[in-house]
């Protein structure tokens, strides 16, 4: 199948003509001393149709400017396109982009094409329906200035996909390695839990013990919080929030569950200089890297050893930049994790980062933890160091960039009764519409509103909360839904109420680690949502802030 764009030659032929004899710029003539039979270059030609066909890989023609003049059936198909978008000139390697974008990205496809396909360029094309095709790029130019040349484009989509499913596979095998400890610990909690709570009831007119043991119970809770958390975040790809974060208190709050990790033959040590400064980095991700470097240590120490984690700030100076296995200068936060395990030779160490290489039995792990946390530490702007000897342990140092702590903020004071401010700037107490279908959570949460002087309609799902607003004929401030439950979701439930109710806000409450993006894919925009667990101040103080934020709506509304 021949493929070209109106006027133009076919592709094959379009390429043997221009092709660039070796050491020299494209030419139709041969160069001196190489004499091709009319058989030769005929079947040079018919084995550069046969690749053009071949379906394995998309070529293509291009010029600096974007366009792309001509394309064989595997690159159309590849992006999606018709060969009519080649007669059409809609084609093109740039787009979508601004004109300042394609600028911007000229020059680097110029380079490429000037150091020749054994430099490949990672890329993206756009298809019609707006997704995008990852692909390697082997481009060369066809002329002397780098206005136009041929591609070869391997299409990395199947190969994204399945690096994706294996690493929910490894996030899924790092959670079978917790689970047995976790549930160890949760059943410590919910004994500590069960334990204090009959001893405060058993002891209600001594309020002092009763306070002793309550405090104890919330301790108790905010430890099963952790532990959810971390399970929730090990087992379920997240979007990344990065933020100001200091790994010397993140790394203490985690160390029980490295502890669990490594087992009891292997000693933990934790060494946080005093003074260190922050980096930008998401928590969960953070977690992530240090629960696999843990579990490769682990696998490293069969006979037990000792792991340590240190964290200092270090300087990079100029004398030291500029190789490649140096940052470049500036300050920067390190995190070591060293071990006394078995060690690599350098030929495995020079591996240990390659997607799914690794040293150990198949049903030990796919060899995507270390590539995991090279790909993590580099989005986040860090660097990694590897030393290791054979026999002698290993160590990993990972750079990242420290940033200026942000100015401290005075806590702001809880007040103590919310809803009384509330009601001072309405001129009434608030009309609340709680939707949850959680029973014991439904009561507790409508005490908590009560208590501080709410109006409270109580639902215990979408559709009997549809019922009530509809019933109810005064002004409702505050819808606060759970995101999922049966029949109709909080977002449905809150999509539907909007139309006739445009003066009430909404919070959402949910216990998911993507609370309120849907099923369907719905973007997670919302700005009021409070995620379980919670305790009754924070739950009080979100519908505060949730009304405040739907006051210009419902300030002239009717009561």
């Amino acid at each position: 199948m021949k493929i070209t764009a109106s006027g133009h030659e076919p592709l094959a032929e379009s390429l043997e003509r221009r092709a660039p004899e070796p050491g020299g710029a494209a030419t139709t003539r041969e160069a001196p001393g190489r004499i091709r039979s009319p058989q030769r270059a005929g079947e040079e030609k018919a084995g550069l149709r046969l690749l053009m066909e071949s379906g394995l890989v998309g070529v293509f023609t291009w010029h600096a400017d974007g366009r792309i003049s001509s394309a064989n059936a595997e690159f159309l198909r590849m992006v999606g396109r018709e060969p009519h978008d080649l007669d059409s000139g809609r084609l093109r390697w740039n787009e979508p982009a601004s004109p300042e974008r394609r600028a911007a990205e000229a020059g680097p496809w110029r380079e490429h094409a000037a150091a020749g396909p054994g430099a490949p360029l990672a890329w993206e094309f756009a298809r019609p329906d707006g997704t995008r095709v990852p692909v390697t790029l082997a481009l060369a130019s066809l002329d002397e200035r780098g206005e136009e040349g041929a591609a070869i484009a391997l299409d990395l989509s199947a190969r994204r996909a399945l690096e994706e499913r294996l690493g929910l596979a490894q996030r899924l095998e790092s959670v079978g390695r917790l689970v047995a400890g976790v549930a160890h610990d949760f059943n410590n909690v919910l004994t500590a839990i069960g334990g204090f709570t009959e001893l405060a009831l058993r002891n209600l007119d001594d309020r002092a013990t009763v306070s002793h043991h309550l405090a104890e119970t919330l301790k108790q809770v905010r430890k099963a919080s952790t532990l959810t958390r971390q399970l929730l975040t090990f087992g379920h790809g997240r979007r990344p929030e990065p933020r100001a974060l200091d790994l010397g208190t993140l790394l203490p709050e985690i160390e029980s569950m490295l502890g669990r990790l490594i087992g009891e033959d292997v000693r933990l040590r934790l060494a946080i200089a005093p003074r260190h400064g922050r980096v930008r980095a998401d928590a969960a991700q953070i977690e992530q890297i240090v629960m696999n470097l843990t579990l490769n240590a682990r696998d490293a120490m069969p006979h037990g050893g000792q792991l340590t984690f240190e964290l200092a700030d270090l300087m990079v100076e100029e004398s030291r930049a500029g190789s490649e296995a140096e940052p470049p200068p500036g300050r920067y936060v390190a995190l070591a994790v060293s071990d006394t395990g078995v060690g690599m030779d350098e030929v495995t160490r020079r591996r240990i980062f390659e997607p799914f290489f690794t040293t150990k039995e198949k049903s030990q792990g796919v060899g995507l933890g270390l590539t995991m946390v090279h790909e993590a530490v580099t989005r986040m702007g860090g660097f990694i160091r590897v030393e290791s000897r054979a026999g002698a342990g290993t160590r990993f140092e990972i750079l990242l960039p420290a940033v200026e702590a942000a100015p401290a903020v005075p806590r702001p004071q809880r007040p103590a009764a919310p809803a009384s401010t509330d009601a001072d700037r309405l001129g009434r107490a608030p009309t609340l519409l709680l939707a949850e279908d959680d029973e014991v959570l439904r009561d507790l949460m409508e005490r908590v509103l009560r208590e501080r002087g709410y109006r409270v309609l109580v639902a215990e799902d979408g559709e009997s909360a549809l019922r009530l607003a509809e019933a109810h004929e005064g002004t409702i401030d505050l819808l606060v839904t759970d995101v999922v439950m049966p029949n109709l979701s909080g977002r449905a439930l809150a999509g539907k109420l909007s139309a006739s109710r445009p003066e009430m806000g909404v919070l959402y409450v949910s216990g998911y680690v993507e609370p309120v993006a849907t099923r369907a894919g719905e973007a997670r925009d919302e700005p009021d949502l409070l995620t379980k667990p919670f305790t009754a101040d924070s739950f009080a103080m979100r519908v505060h802030r949730a009304l405040e934020r739907a006051r210009p709506r419902s300030a002239s509304a009717p009561s």
